[in-house]
């Protein structure tokens, strides 16, 4: 059975709460007495970690930057 963990909770003990998903531990996130989700290591969602490493890996074109300007200057023009 997985453990029930309050939003609240969450905010309270972060770093507890990392430790035991570094054990393993899987967690069910309750809002306002209702589930809203799971949270669970990456270990066990080997799909997910592939997933979210190719995100980082290669952006989503609609993210990329195009300009012939470079950045720094962009952004010092709106300032």
């Amino acid at each position: 059975m997985e453990n029930t963990l309050s939003i609240q909770n969450l905010r309270e003990n972060l770093p507890a709460v990392i430790k035991d998903l570094q054990k393993g531990e899987s967690f069910v996130l309750i809002y306002r007495s209702q589930p809203v989700g799971h949270l669970m290591p990456l270990s066990e969602t080997p799909k997910n970690k592939s997933a979210l490493s190719q995100i980082l890996v290669r952006p989503s074109k609609s993210l990329l930057f195009k300009s012939s300007k470079r950045a720094v200057k962009l952004v010092r023009d709106e300032r």
